[in-house]
């Protein structure tokens, strides 16, 4: 039988009263809420009266498999044992285990709308959005937005005017996927988001100060480079003083003066004794350009309020018409319904004894309400004694969903308001081993700035092994300065270099590993490894979606969902899985008119091209026709395999040095599709946006 620490079983021993377990990394918080969950039915509730929920469906399905596990290893321990009750009794649980609820909370607020849909409001039939599905409807209702402010909207003309089209449609996106259509929507809103920036005008002031003897200090050690490119450099500053001096004094009203100064910065380097004359300069000049993008959104900020209003009714319209609802809508609606039908809300808070969550530091306002509605009848106030929660404000990483990490700090406060015993922590790490561990305790015992409140708590090694154990490397850090020069690129170089030197000791390039923290800068390590010549294989993440063999054939895709789609067909016949070249690719693309490039393909002369390409173009034409015929009668799946089959596709991806990873990438693909089908039952255009709503959601969370 597994042992549980003194911290561990005071928690799964904690019973019929609020409880708050602040569980760190690798705490064994997972196996705290299985063991309480099998003493619960041990001590004689039925599993159907107890709600757990988790953050996702995987941690969801991991739980239930492994109390599902537990049960049956009691029913075993009770019938070796003679104990045929208890045996009975296990197998019981376990039967109707499936009947209980382990999930999120969103399919806990699915479950009470779908039974509920006359008190909910909410047609029978309506749609669930999952995540990539709501993001897509987002956008779509982005662009109606756009296209119908463009032609007369001051707000928008003076947003592009400022940020550009694009990024004013991706800001525009990314503020609604995190704030909710009703905030969004109100008139006060753009102010929440210039909270950031108050303050600018003085910090540009101080910064600008800052920045003069900076450059004072740096022109004063010329004479130690003299005769060096460096003396250049800053002879050149020196002959434009008056020049930067009225830059300065026109920012931030003058943003375009920016690039007269980032050009003179630009030629001096770092180097010899100056080196932190140089970072100095750099570093006030770049709180100087901060401090005057900040003036700049303060005074364009209140466009924002017509914009987003705009994208939120048109949000609200393409869901009615479409009767489809986000997980924010299910919140909302399963909040409002339990608070307004009392009834109702009864019958939840009588049906669930005990009530356990996890992850609860990415709990959002609405999530918190609904909890404690179900533990005691009031959506502000804590009551009963059921509710278990378990979080760590320190790992809260999903605050882009509307998570507020408050929510669990006041919960804690609140349940130690009736009783000393309402929190407990469990601090020792099973994870991690005990360098790591030291590490992480010397770095992090001073509070990070704007984690002031939480503070740091130490943790202690949680597993001690029997046998001696080797001491382990020590932690290196590579520390690289962002504000001069350094950024992304700079840390890749930086690890690229090291793996070399690991190299060079003796190790192999298949015993290191590149862990990152989300994925929006995949390519500047990737692209940092291949200039140092260092192999290496994606195993997952956004990477997956850019790797060129998911690219090529999601072209194929793209293609044979509309073959009237250019670009698509373009980068197919541009891939190595078919080898026409640019030459000819332009010589097909002059002829015909404005007809779609697959037409004109087909018609092209058969003496326009050589004679390589002339082949490479006629199979090109009889594959693409072969399986455009598949595509209208096959599912995503099917259709997948007969393109893998056609092309010969596997042999070529393993022909590859990275061959093993591409193959991989490829089936993994097409287990995607085949999940996709049994899942929706969609075709290949509710395909593809899928999957482009999973590269959108992959890029944004880092999953």
């Amino acid at each position: 039988m597994k042992e549980y620490t003194a911290e561990q079983i005071k928690a799964i021993e904690s019973v019929n009263i609020n409880t708050a377990v602040v569980a760190g990394a690798g705490s064994g918080k997972t196996s705290v809420l299985v063991e309480r969950y099998i003493r619960l039915v041990a001590g004689g509730t039925d599993c159907r009266r107890i709600l757990a929920i988790t953050f996702t469906e995987k941690a969801a399905g991991e739980m239930s498999a492994r109390i599902r596990a537990q049960m049956a290893e009691r029913a075993g321990a009770c019938a070796r044992e003679g104990d045929s009750a208890g045996e009975t009794n296990w197998l019981a649980q376990k039967d109707l285990l499936p009947r209980a609820y382990i999930g999120t909370i969103h399919g806990l607020c699915a479950g009470i709308i779908r039974a509920n849909p006359m008190a909910a409001g909410v047609a029978p039939d309506a749609q669930i959005l999952d995540e990539s599905g709501g993001r897509l409807l987002l956008a779509e209702a982005a662009q109606a937005a756009f296209a119908r402010l463009l032609p007369d909207s001051a707000a928008l003309a003076s947003l592009c005017e400022e940020y550009g089209y694009y990024r004013v449609f991706q800001y525009t996106k990314s503020i609604m996927e995190k704030f909710t259509a009703e905030e969004t929507a109100d008139a006060g809103f753009p102010g929440r988001l210039a909270a950031g920036c108050r303050g600018a005008l003085e910090r540009t002031a101080a910064a600008k100060r800052e920045f003069f003897l900076a450059l004072d200090e740096l022109l004063s050690l010329s004479d130690s480079v003299k005769g060096t490119k460096l003396d250049g450099a800053l002879a050149q500053m020196r002959r434009n003083l008056a020049e930067i001096e009225k830059t300065l004094t026109n920012l931030p009203d003058d943003m375009d003066s920016l690039s007269f100064i980032d050009a003179l910065l630009g030629k001096v380097h770092r180097q010899g004794k100056i080196k932190l004359a140089v970072d100095a300069a750099k570093i006030s000049w770049e709180k100087v350009v901060g401090g005057c993008r900040d003036c700049r959104a303060l005074k364009i900020m209140p466009c924002w309020a017509e914009v987003l209003k705009a994208c939120a009714g048109e949000f609200a319209l393409l869901k009615k018409r479409r009767m489809a609802l986000t997980f924010s809508d299910l919140e909302n609606i399963a909040l409002k319904t339990l608070k307004e039908d009392q009834t109702l809300l009864r019958k939840y808070m009588d049906k669930y004894r005990h009530i356990m969550i996890d992850e609860f530091q990415d709990t959002s306002k609405a999530q918190k309400e609904i909890a404690y509605l179900l533990s005691g009848g009031d959506a502000q106030t804590l009551r009963g004694e059921k509710l278990f929660i378990v979080g760590d404000e320190r790992q809260s990483i999903y605050r882009f969903r509307g998570a507020d990490v408050g929510v669990f700090i006041r919960a804690r406060q609140e349940m130690l308001v009736n009783s000393a015993d309402a929190q407990i922590e469990l601090s020792a790490n099973f994870r991690s081993r005990e360098e790591i561990i030291a590490v992480c305790n010397h770095l992090f015992s001073c509070p990070a700035p704007g984690l002031s409140d939480m503070g740091y708590k130490p943790m202690r090694i949680g597993r001690i092994e029997q046998e001696k154990r080797a001491a382990g490397e020590p932690v290196e850090l590579l520390l690289v300065n962002e504000a001069v020069g350094g950024g992304h690129e700079a840390e890749a170089a930086a690890i690229a270099r090291r793996l070399l030197l690991l190299r060079g000791e003796g190790f192999s390039f298949a015993d290191m590993a590149v862990i990152l923290r989300a994925r929006t800068h995949l390519s500047a390590y990737t692209n940092a490894l291949e200039a140092f010549g260092a192999p290496y294989s994606l195993l997952d993440g956004q990477g997956f979606f850019q790797a060129p063999e998911i690219i090529d054939i999601l072209n194929i895709l793209r293609f044979l969902e509309n073959c009237l789609r250019d670009l698509p067909l373009l980068g197919l016949l541009r891939s190595p899985l078919f080898g026409l070249d640019d030459n000819a690719i332009t010589l097909v693309a002059l002829s015909g008119g404005s007809e779609p490039f697959w037409h004109k393909l087909k018609n092209f002369p058969a003496g326009g091209l050589n004679g390589e390409q002339k082949q490479l173009a006629e199979r090109a034409i009889k594959i693409l026709e072969k399986l455009a015929q598949a595509a209208r009668i096959l599912y995503p799946g099917p259709l997948l395999r007969a393109v893998i089959e056609e092309l010969r596709l596997m042999p070529l991806l393993l022909a590859y040095p990275d061959g093993r990873q591409k193959y991989a990438n490829m089936e993994k693909f097409v287990d995607t599709a085949f999940a996709f089908e049994q899942e929706t039952d969609g075709g290949l255009g509710e395909f593809i946006a899928h999957i482009d709503g999973l590269s959108a959601v992959g890029a944004r969370e880092g999953l």
